[in-house]
């Protein structure tokens, strides 16, 4: 064989051998592309979900703080009641009395009524 052939056949090799490995190389880098997008995406994901949840949480906070809201506010009515039942009592005939003069009732069932909610006697 002469040289120059030789060195053909070399060269032809080298080039070869250079085009495999930079066709590797490129497959590998392509998959450590995908692995990583791949990656990114369970992070997003995971992301996304706490998002989701995110409303939820606000939602059940708000109705914890409303019930603890009204919950205190039951509790303070009760020991205020507790401590001035007579005043309660009072409101109470004030209250019945608005609604029952709203009422067009006539004056004697308006009488009559406002005896027996209020605990006075005719006599």
């Amino acid at each position: 064989m002469k040289k120059s052939t030789i060195t053909l056949l070399v060269v032809v090799g080298i080039l070869v051998a250079l085009a495999s490995w930079v066709i590797g190389a490129y497959n590998g880098l392509v998959t450590l592309d995908e692995e990583t997008n791949g990656k990114w995406a369970q992070v997003e994901s995971a992301y996304q979900r706490r998002a989701d949840l995110i409303p939820n949480l606000v939602n059940t906070v708000k109705g914890y703080a409303e019930f603890e809201q009204t919950n205190t506010l039951v509790e303070a009515l009760v020991r205020v009641a507790r401590n001035n039942q007579h005043f309660f009592v009072f409101l109470g005939r004030k209250i019945i009395k608005e609604v029952v003069d709203r009422i067009d009732f006539s004056p004697v069932l308006n009488y009559l009524i406002m005896q027996v909610w209020c605990g006075r006697r005719t006599g």
